[in-house]
């Protein structure tokens, strides 16, 4: 009787190790629920004295509706004082219920009905149960990721490509916060108008509310800003450029530069048509990175992925 041809042998089994520690997997904030009736006592933790907790997102229409006691509470916990680091801050449903989706193990995906009014009718119910009786906390896992990074958007005409690069710096949990700066007017632009803060959650799938956001006018107010603390004017800057002088940023030379700007830095992205103004890419503190490409048309909003992609890989690098 003849056999059928043989099958492959089975692929070896991947190397497995234990030395994760080789590696820093951490990253800058830890989210999560917090149940309302825990909020008097927070002051009493480690984690508030240390100045560890930097935002408190609550849902204006749940805990509107939900029981007395728990709008109450709430209530109180904002009337006290509290360290200048930490914001508190109310959104309507749908705000809530988009950030609840970026809150790690809040939302399980639904296993009921197909049918897509009666999925969101639920996920409304599940979203304003959730918010009658929590908040969502945002603190820093550890003292020693402050400060950090700094990601710099100049002059981005578009929401979309702002919402998208918001989105993956919050995912990638790397960033202390994102300064956007206006662009200057162009009387040949599509758009000049300003961005604001509802679009960027819009357009950022409402991962925007937990991350501080400096919106500026002009260079001039950055400027300001980057000399404003010791902290900041010693600051390491990169920036994606497309001159002879740039870097390659997959070429060995570009890793001590891209760790440098795991930490204390400004990182940088200009706008869609010319890029980065030339007092940014002239001044002595900034390194520029290119991507090499074909024809060196890449959307920024795909190079912030990869300068991202790039920045956290050297941070995983703890030792050899």
């Amino acid at each position: 009787m003849s056999s059928g041809p043989l099958s492959p042998p089975p692929p070896p089994p991947l190397p497995h190790t234990e030395d994760t520690d080789a590696y820093d997997t951490s990253g800058r904030y830890i989210v999560r629920l917090l149940p309302i009736n825990d909020l008097p006592s927070l002051h009493a933790t480690d984690e508030y004295k240390k100045g560890l907790i930097t935002k408190i997102i609550y849902s204006n229409d749940a805990t509107a509706g939900g029981d007395g006691s728990s709008s109450r509470m709430l209530s109180a916990f904002k009337t006290n004082d509290h360290p200048s680091t930490l914001t508190i801050t109310g959104v309507p449903l749908s705000c809530w219920r988009g950030v609840l989706k970026n809150v790690p193990g809040s939302l399980p995906p639904h296993e009921g009905s197909e049918n897509p009014t009666t999925s969101k009718s639920f996920e409304n119910f599940r979203a304003l149960r959730l918010g009658s009786f929590h908040v969502i906390l945002v603190s820093l896992a550890s003292s020693s990721f402050s400060p950090g990074p700094i990601l710099v958007l100049q002059g981005l005409r578009y929401k979309g490509n702002i919402g998208a690069i918001i989105r993956t710096a919050v995912q990638a949990n790397l960033f202390q916060s994102v300064v956007v700066i206006d662009p200057v007017y162009d009387a040949n632009a599509k758009n000049n108008d300003r961005v604001e803060a509802k679009d960027v959650d819009y357009y950022s799938l409402m991962n925007a509310p937990l991350i501080d956001i400096i919106y500026m006018t002009d260079l001039s107010e950055f400027q300001s800003y980057a000399n404003s603390t010791e902290t900041n004017k010693n600051r390491k800057w990169l920036a994606t450029h497309l001159n002879n002088s740039a870097i390659n940023m997959f070429s060995p030379l570009a890793s001590p530069h891209l760790l440098a700007a795991a930490h204390t830095s400004f990182v940088f992205l200009g706008s869609e048509g010319v890029g980065l103004p030339d007092e940014f890419i002239e001044d002595s503190r900034c390194t520029c990175m290119r991507i090499p490409s074909m024809s060196s048309s890449i959307n920024v909003g795909a190079a912030a992925a990869m300068l991202i992609a790039c920045i956290s890989m050297q941070k995983l690098k703890v030792r050899e």
